[in-house]
């Protein structure tokens, strides 16, 4: 993976269903799915390689802030976290 000097596209390798590898310019414009202003997301929660439904922060306490509400591994996750005293979620 490169990045292009604009810093607006990444060039990469990709092979579609298998397929001999091609280079791929993919434009990468930034849409801001979640950003604090005390702390950095420690960790991200994926349902899989290409879908990101939240984040784990820790800003004064431990929380969670979840970005895919319709996730069914949100949906699961979140009630999980709710069983649990000390842990709290957006």
């Amino acid at each position: 993976m490169v990045f292009a000097e604009d810093n607006k596209t990444v060039d990469i390798m990709q092979s579609k269903k298998g397929e001999p590898k091609g280079l791929y310019e993919h434009n990468i414009e930034s849409t801001l799915l979640y950003e604090s202003v005390l702390a950095e997301p420690s960790v991200v929660l994926r349902v899989d390689l290409n879908q990101v439904y939240g984040v784990r922060i820790y800003e004064d306490y431990p929380s969670f802030h979840f970005i895919n509400k319709d996730s069914p591994k949100n949906q699961l996750h979140q009630k999980l976290v709710n069983s649990f005293n000390g842990e709290h979620n957006r």
